[in-house]
């Protein structure tokens, strides 16, 4: 998940953007203390848990091929709405889902947290190359939004370790499993969240907390994507995996008519302004 307009997402306009190597002149250090420190902790944190899990985790083939292949749904995903994704990013208004969280959850599902983790910040560095760098969105906040995920990641390969289920081989064959992957759903929503909540707030603690948390239709939606992941993970582990692919038209229709409709209500509220 993705938020433009809330809080730690939404910072600064830095379309003029410095050179990544002049670290002084990074817009990271204009950050409010408290706010800086909740930065850099979610980043290093994300980054040693997931380095610390590759090294100790052994992989599989299967599970390489597994978040390999969500990686590339989700880089095809970006690619188709790039051009659309931009235009809205370069607005600088708030935020919606853009569904990257069918990829990032269904991974965490499947695989291993370390993997699942690495899988999301693929997905999400590709996602800020080609639609918030071309908007002026700081690296940080693409840094902070991708380490959000990744720790939600492990929040979830904390709920399955925990439960004894394994989505690969049971699926979702009984309630007990079912519940399990509900619990893991809300465990990687409250956690991306919340994350982001926390920074926001610490950054700009002025702006009302109900613009910093997003609207009841923002989070539902994002329920809704990571139940489609969810239900993804389940193909993936039940049948073919070419069979997810089936799903990749679905999530592009669905993302381009909300993308659509957030413009649209932009632009209303333009045109209202300016009446």
């Amino acid at each position: 998940m993705e938020r433009t307009g809330h809080g730690a997402m939404n910072m600064t306009n830095d379309l003029d953007r410095p050179q990544w190597w002049r670290i002084a002149r990074w817009p990271l250090w204009s950050l409010p203390p408290h706010a800086l420190v909740a930065v850099l902790l979610v980043i290093v944190s994300a980054l040693g848990l997931t380095i610390a899990g590759l090294i100790m985790t052994p992989l599989t083939a299967q599970q390489l091929a597994v978040a390999g292949l969500l990686t590339a749904l989700c880089i095809v995903h970006t690619e188709f709405l790039a051009g659309l994704e931009q235009v809205r990013r370069s607005l600088s208004f708030t935020g919606y889902n853009d569904m990257t969280s069918v990829w990032t959850f269904a991974a965490a599902l499947l695989v291993p947290p370390a993997l699942s983790a690495s899988a999301a910040f693929v997905m999400l560095t590709h996602i800020w190359w080609r639609s918030f760098r071309p908007a002026g969105n700081p690296a940080y906040r693409g840094m902070h939004s991708r380490s959000t995920s990744m720790l939600a990641c492990f929040g979830v390969g904390l709920v399955l370790t925990q439960s004894g289920i394994d989505v690969n081989t049971a699926g979702v064959p009984t309630f007990k499993a079912f519940l399990v992957i509900l619990v893991a759903l809300l465990a990687y929503l409250t956690i991306n969240t919340l994350l982001v909540v926390v920074t926001a707030c610490l950054a700009l603690p002025e702006t009302p907390f109900a613009d910093v948390f997003g609207t009841s239709d923002e989070l539902a939606m994002e329920a809704a994507t990571l139940g489609l992941g969810g239900a993804l993970a389940v193909i993936l582990s039940s049948l073919s995996p070419w069979v997810a692919c089936l799903l990749l038209p679905l999530v592009l229709v669905l993302h381009r008519a909300v993308a659509i409709q957030v413009l649209l209500s932009h632009a209303l509220q333009r045109r209202r302004g300016v009446a």
